[in-house]
């Protein structure tokens, strides 16, 4: 089996790395926004938590709550308040937690940036394995030996037995032919 050269890893660990790059940075930006009022109080109710329900957003929430926080976004939405504006609302109210996502600052920058770096330090201990194996593949070539002066077959198995006695730390001449 062909053992892949240092490039190919390097250039096959540089498109996964931009494919993860790519994908975090669309999630980053987010989706373009709802044109319709119904549509962006779904997206904002989508973003909050209900407080009273296990992880469910208010958007799936059939608690009362639930159905009141979204009418409070329908009425901000109505009344020209931005998504920011919306959100901050409920934060000061409810407090970073109310939010499904945590926010991208402070302790909770963490929650965004660990699996990018685990995966940048996972992508460098592949490659530092991967040059290291191959450096030793490469040091493991077997040397052929060296070829008898004569033709003696006597003379051949002295120089194997001397290879033999050599690659295992055996005395060259522990024994007879």
């Amino acid at each position: 089996m062909r053992v892949p050269s240092s490039r190919v890893l390097s250039i096959l660990l540089l498109v996964v790395a931009l494919g993860v790059a790519a994908v975090w940075g669309f999630n980053a930006l987010g989706q373009p926004r709802a044109v319709s009022a119904d549509a962006r109080t779904t997206a904002l109710a989508r973003q909050i938590k209900c407080p009273v329900c296990n992880g469910e957003s208010a958007a799936d929430s059939a608690a009362p709550i639930a159905v009141e926080m979204r009418s409070v976004i329908r009425q901000k939405v109505a009344a020209g308040e931005s998504d920011q504006e919306i959100l901050t609302y409920f934060r000061q109210r409810y407090g970073d937690d109310i939010l499904l996502a945590p926010p991208k600052a402070g302790f909770d920058l963490i929650a965004w940036l660990a699996p990018v770096v685990a995966l940048v330090l996972g992508g460098v201990a592949i490659f530092s394995l991967s040059q290291s194996w191959m450096s030793r593949a490469r040091g493991a070539v077997a040397e052929p030996l060296p070829a008898p002066a004569s033709g003696d077959d006597r003379e051949l198995r002295l120089t194997l037995r001397r290879a033999v006695a050599a690659d295992e730390g055996l005395p060259e001449d522990g024994g007879s032919a």
